[in-house]
């Protein structure tokens, strides 16, 4: 049974994703020891990459970032391809913003589960914690950022519900009532998982642990090879406080591409 990591990578004017991808790539080589298969628009013949499946390019959308008001290109387009677009048996789906620093996604491998991602969150920032989010009519927000699946009929039918509902998303974002835009794969997993399950979503589909997410305002640098400090401002009572955290080992979803960018240009 082949094992691997599926990346997708679409350019946009502000972002070289698939910069970003390299450098997530050579953290999989270095934690992780699998394939890493690129899904791209661009012609590229980098050694790093595996396998790489070329697609036709698609309009970008844009999306303002709420925490800076920056706006910014965003191409999340057509993450439903996956389940065939994968050369691999078993398919870890992982955003390129997701930097891993331990070998902790390879007990993904071993859970016989069909299909598993996130539920749970923690964001290593300002926000106060609360572990699960909620988007539209209180619906439970599952992410997109890492997604296990074999080439089973259970994970097809979640990526067929994906690509039904980023098809007919305006249709949906009434129905669940949120806004239509931007598109987001956290929102049509959520709804496909309901759908595909008669919307009683088994707790087997769960990670059982939690995406650890980088806020968008939250600085980062990277201190080790395998650690990261941050540095973030949060409320209290009365008080702005500075705060400060440094991780070893840890997997991040780092939400500040800047901060990301900055990190791969000094590597």
């Amino acid at each position: 049974m082949s094992k691997g990591i599926l990346l997708f990578a679409i350019d946009t004017d502000e972002k070289s994703y698939t910069d970003m991808a390299r450098y997530c790539t050579e953290k999989i080589k270095e934690h992780l020891n699998l394939q890493v298969a690129l899904v791209t628009n661009k012609d590229i013949t980098d050694s790093l990459f595996d396998h790489v499946i070329n697609i036709e390019s698609v309009e970008a959308q844009s999306r303002i970032i709420l925490s800076t008001g920056v706006k910014e290109s965003w191409n999340n387009f057509g993450r439903y391809q996956a389940y065939d677009l994968s050369p691999f048996d078993e398919t870890i789906l992982m955003d390129t913003d997701y930097i891993c620093h331990s070998n902790k996604l390879l007990k993904l491998f071993d859970m016989n589960q069909s299909f598993l991602c996130h539920k749970r969150r923690v964001y290593l920032g300002s926000q106060i914690y609360t572990d699960i989010e909620y988007f539209g009519k209180q619906l439970e927000m599952y992410w997109a950022t890492v997604i296990y699946f074999d080439k089973s009929n259970e994970s097809k039918c979640v990526f067929e519900m994906m690509k039904m509902i980023q098809k007919n998303y305006d249709h949906y974002s009434k129905l669940y009532r949120f806004r239509s835009s931007p598109y987001r794969n956290d929102y049509a997993l959520s709804i496909a998982l309901n759908t595909v399950y008669g919307h009683s979503i088994p707790k087997s589909v769960e990670i059982p642990w939690s995406l650890m997410n980088v806020e968008f305002n939250t600085e980062i640098t990277l201190k080790t090879p395998t650690s990261w400090e941050l540095k973030f401002k949060r409320q209290v009572e009365n008080k702005i406080i500075d705060y400060r955290i440094t991780t070893y080992d840890q997997d991040l979803h780092i939400l500040n591409k800047d901060a990301l960018f900055t990190i791969i240009d000094n590597k």
